[in-house]
């Protein structure tokens, strides 16, 4: 049987650890942040706790003498993953959210280690964790090709708008493959559209590209697809 500081600094080192690995998540804006890796990691210390030392506090402690602590942390491991993919966003041309879910899987794991005392495998695995989020997705960022997108801009007519768009993007650290603009719209005469196809590695640069562009007076409506 545990004492009360044993089980109460397990669950605090549960929710501190899972803390950690949400940290990182929030401050990228995940689906699952601080919070979610938190509860993640105290719920499976507890569930660890009460496989391990919560039968044998029960009047009825022999029936259970023969039970697996392991039963309920596979439980745990199976189950999250329902939790996991509720942060997995499916569209039409690629899946997002699947290093989140891979973390709250981690959480779990760490929360059972802390559940049952296994204390350096814990804190190393959330170790190792933070660098893989932080320090491997600056490398990742570096080895993926820079992803091709198009863009079209409708702008004022003769505006002389192409140029700039061209130091906007490089300032952005992208680059243009092709650009065209059309002057002869069917039926307007006051709008013209540029069309474009550029590179650009950080999704957070053509998120600052559009808002640029959009800030431009002379910019009307743009459309961008990949």
């Amino acid at each position: 049987m545990f004492d009360y500081k044993t089980i109460i600094f397990r669950l605090i080192l549960a929710a501190v650890l899972g803390a950690l690995l949400g940290t990182e998540r929030e401050i990228n804006n995940r689906p699952a942040g601080l919070r979610t890796h938190a509860l993640v990691s105290l719920g499976s210390a507890l569930i660890m706790l009460v496989s391990i030392d919560g039968f044998s506090k029960l009047q009825l402690a022999s029936i259970y003498q023969s039970s697996d602590p392991a039963r309920l942390a596979a439980q745990v491991i199976s189950g999250i993953g329902f939790l996991g993919a509720g942060t997995i966003i499916h569209n039409q041309r690629s899946i997002a959210g699947l290093t989140t879910a891979a973390c709250l899987w981690v959480s779990a794991g760490i929360g059972l280690a802390v559940g049952v005392g296994y204390y350096t495998g814990a804190v190393v695995a959330s170790l190792l964790s933070l660098i893989v989020l932080i320090a491997l997705r600056r490398m990742e960022i570096m080895v993926t090709p820079p992803k091709e997108r198009n863009m079209e801009i409708i702008i004022r007519k003769n505006s002389n708008l192409a140029i700039q768009i061209l130091n906007i993007v490089k300032n952005k650290e992208g680059k243009v493959i092709h650009m065209a603009e059309i002057k002869d719209l069917e039926n307007d005469e006051h709008r013209s559209m540029i069309k474009m196809r550029y590179q650009m590695r950080k999704l957070e640069g053509v998120i600052n590209l559009i808002s640029t562009l959009q800030e431009h007076p002379d910019v009307i409506e743009i459309r961008h697809s990949r």
